[in-house]
């Protein structure tokens, strides 16, 4: 058995009120208790971004990851002691609960027993009309800007993180969490999915000098969702944005805003979904289709690892 989804990213940030007055604007449920900051997608029962404070620059402190129950956690850790993985003690001010292991490049997983969210409530289908199907007639397919109301994302969907080994994060996260690859484009970037159903990926990892967090990404019900959001946030915030477009690898669509620290949050929506991850078959993709099908230009810090310089 495995772990079967992911639960929050923790951050260490030199100002958990900047943080949270940004997550608030990119549409989350914030809150500060006992010093620290909280983040979730409004109606849902768990956090998604954690940030404990520092006098230091931001830093990816954990990811949280949940199994279903006690034996699936047991599981998880046996895979770690066959893998011979770093199983250690919880960073200060952690409960000692669930399971604290490191990959080999210093990134830090807490697996914990929690059952998975309900799903969120089914919204209206996005209509188009396309070349012989008419799916929306009668009636107009989007409103004035001024008349959308706030985008609040749905549901916590993946995060990708940088690795300075691709291959070797997804192993880890094969050999101890007992994930799968879903695809990649060589040793550039990689994006693993949970058996027993889910998005197609949960965790990806980018090439770098080291381990940091790219992105956070949250679940939207329609590309103009996703698309005015991001604008909205980055007009509000003052912050580089990049999309509206559409990722070949996972087939979303996307919208980034960048985030205090460097690093990005994404809408996301129509994402691909893998049922049984065992019977998918990972594409190995060119390098040229690693990030988009299509999308505006790239900006040159959606490559940059902030954590790892000095």
């Amino acid at each position: 058995m495995a772990v079967s989804f992911l639960k929050a990213v923790y951050l260490e940030v030199p100002d958990v009120a900047e943080g949270l007055e940004f997550y608030k604007e990119f549409g989350l449920e914030t809150r500060a208790e006992d010093g620290r900051g909280y983040a979730r997608c409004y109606g849902r029962e768990y956090d998604s971004i954690v940030l404990t404070p520092t006098k230091n620059k931001k830093r990816l402190s954990h990811v949280e990851m949940g199994a279903l129950n006690a034996s699936e956690l047991e599981d998880v850790r046996r895979r770690a002691e066959n893998a011979k993985a770093d199983i250690v003690a919880p960073p200060a001010g952690f409960e000692d609960n669930g399971l604290w292991v490191r990959n080999p490049h210093g990134m830090l997983f807490h697996i914990v027993v929690a059952e998975r969210e309900a799903p969120p409530p089914e919204e209206g289908a996005f209509e188009i009309n396309s070349v012989g199907r008419l799916n929306r007639v009668g009636k107009a397919g989007v409103e004035p800007k001024r008349k959308i109301p706030p985008v609040k994302p749905k549901q916590f969907g993946h995060s990708a993180f940088f690795s300075p080994d691709v291959l070797e994060s997804v192993k880890f996260v094969e050999d101890v969490l007992g994930m799968r690859l879903a695809d990649r484009a060589q040793d550039v970037i990689a994006f693993t999915t949970c058996v027993g159903g889910s998005d197609h990926h949960v965790l990806a990892f980018a090439k770098s000098d080291g381990v940091g967090l790219h992105h956070v990404s949250f679940q939207v019900n329609t590309p103009d969702e996703a698309g005015i959001a991001g604008e909205r946030v980055a007009e509000k915030t003052g912050s580089q944005n990049w999309g509206l477009g559409r990722h070949t690898i996972g087939s979303n669509f996307f919208h980034y805003v960048q985030d205090p620290w460097g690093s990005w949050a994404e809408y996301y929506c129509d994402m691909d979904y893998i049922p049984d991850a065992d019977a998918w078959k990972p594409t190995n993709y060119a390098i040229e289709d690693s990030f988009t099908n299509w999308a505006p230009e790239l900006p040159d810090e959606m490559l940059v690892n902030f954590e790892t310089m000095s």
